[in-house]
């Protein structure tokens, strides 16, 4: 993996959460942006298109879940890769996530050492 060319957008409306996974990514050599709402990420998205995103599910107003759908529902977007980030642990959200095209799905706290394995991988995946 070459990460001077990868770049990540994590989606959360925690700061808490922005900062360590910036800094955990960063550290990596990655470019990350942030975006604190899905409407903030979408316009990240039209400005910059990442290689990956790293999406929190429950945020106020439009959710984690919405922006999945219109990524996945988009030309544009429909394959780029998503990991979701989330403290939902129930089996069902999980499958309905990856069964609507997340790559992959995590929970919190997340597993530093797992993420990057699991980011590291999906960037040595050809996309489009």
């Amino acid at each position: 993996m070459d990460p001077k060319s990868k770049t990540i957008l994590v989606v959360d409306d925690s700061e808490t959460n922005l900062v360590l996974l910036e800094a955990v990514l960063k550290e990596r050599g990655l470019k990350v942006n942030t975006a604190k709402s899905v409407n903030q990420a979408m316009d990240t998205l039209h400005s910059e298109k990442p290689d990956l995103i790293l999406l929190d599910l429950l945020m106020p107003g439009v959710n984690g879940y919405d922006m999945l759908d219109r990524l996945k529902s988009s030309n544009e977007f429909k394959d780029m890769p998503v990991i979701i980030v989330s403290a939902v642990i129930d089996p069902e959200t999980q499958k309905t996530c990856l069964d609507k095209g997340a790559w992959d799905y995590m929970t919190k706290p997340v597993e530093i050492d797992t993420l990057l394995t699991r980011v590291g991988e999906i960037l040595d995946t050809p996309h489009t």
